[in-house]
């Protein structure tokens, strides 16, 4: 323009630098937009973001009775000692070249075996669902030149940038997160065939139940007396108050909210509760993480065989039948309480 070398040098850095931008972009969408940015260099569909976003529960809230139940919920759902455990991670179909392509899907540091990279992926999701009662991956398809499948990718999306509406997927990019993750902001389509959605299945309560039992953890894990209570306890007064009364309600309602994972809040021996009961729990603990396990591995092998055409088998470790089966006896009466905890205690 002529008009430029008439105004000072200001002027135009202004125009330049703070004006035209805005006009090119009043929402602020591409100001943060960076060839660099994690999203772009993985060539993914969905942003890496992990902020700037409310999470279901905050982390200051992980504390006393919700710390200890989404520990004692997520560190068995595989065998801790994956190696020692004479478990395997087997293919419906052998085939070398599907194992090794299944391996490096979830192996990014190449340091494990297949049996190592499953586990660890089956861990992480249910890491997911206990603190954001869902988990999200993108699916990353890559092809050679004769469009054979060489490589598939499970990418993981932060659960609360994630909206699914009217059987579709979208991510919510904010500014906030954005500006953290050097990317464009706004609202992201991502295709159904894209995404690996998981929820604790419906028979332990699906995303609503386990929204409905984290909250109120959190709230139970908040209050460990009732704030009259320790007044009156600072001033030495007495209020009529029954302590151990208020911590057995607190249990039995922990109990009730827990009753379909089996959680015995630590309470290894009560002597309020009946031998039959313990044991009955501990096969409804171990059931609730089989279930789940199960779960993730059937909406895996889902995308795993439509891409595949095979699926990954776990032999070794105890499943929903062996349970159902224990349970089955148990009712009858007609079996050793010890035996029947060794043999369900193996996961």
């Amino acid at each position: 323009m002529k008009i430029r070398k008439y105004l000072p040098k200001k002027a135009i850095d202004f125009w330049e630098k703070t004006l035209l931008p805005y006009f090119k972009d009043p929402l602020l969408l591409n100001k943060w937009d960076s060839p660099q940015s994690r999203d772009k260099v993985a060539g993914r569909i969905t942003a890496v973001v992990n902020t700037g976003y409310r999470r279901l529960i905050s982390h200051e809230d992980y504390k006393l009775d919700l710390y200890m139940f989404w520990h004692d919920m997520t560190d068995f759902i595989m065998p801790i000692n994956h190696r020692a455990h004479a478990f395997s991670v087997v293919l419906s179909r052998k085939n070398s070249v599907k194992e090794k392509i299944i391996k490096e899907s979830f192996d990014h540091q190449r340091t494990y075996d297949l049996k190592e990279a499953i586990s660890e992926f089956i861990e992480e999701v249910g890491r997911s669902l206990f603190s954001h009662s869902e988990s999200y991956h993108e699916i990353k398809i890559t092809k050679d030149k004769n469009g054979k499948i060489i490589k598939i990718e499970f990418l993981e999306i932060y659960p609360p940038s994630m909206i699914h509406v009217i059987g579709r997927y979208f991510q919510f990019v904010p500014w906030k997160a954005a500006q953290s993750a050097g990317t464009k902001a706004g609202i992201r389509r991502v295709p159904n065939d894209s995404v690996l959605h998981i929820t604790l299945p419906s028979e332990l309560g699906g995303k609503r139940g386990t929204q409905r039992i984290l909250k109120r953890l959190a709230t139970l894990s908040k209050i460990l007396f009732p704030d009259f209570h320790l007044k009156s306890f600072e001033q030495n007064k007495q209020t009529g108050f029954d302590l151990n009364s208020y911590i057995e309600s607190k249990y039995i309602e922990k109990a009730q909210l827990t009753k379909k994972f089996g959680w015995n809040q630590r309470k290894y021996q009560e002597s309020s509760v009946l031998e039959y009961y313990s044991i009955h729990r501990h096969l409804d603990f171990v059931y609730s993480q089989t279930l789940i396990r199960e779960h993730i591995l059937k909406q895996l092998n889902s995308v795993i065989k439509e891409h595949l055409g095979t699926e990954i088998l776990l032999p070794g470790l105890i499943t929903t039948t062996d349970i159902k089966r224990e349970m089955s006896l148990l009712k009858k009466g007609n079996i050793e309480f010890n035996s029947l905890f060794k043999r369900t205690s193996r996961y």
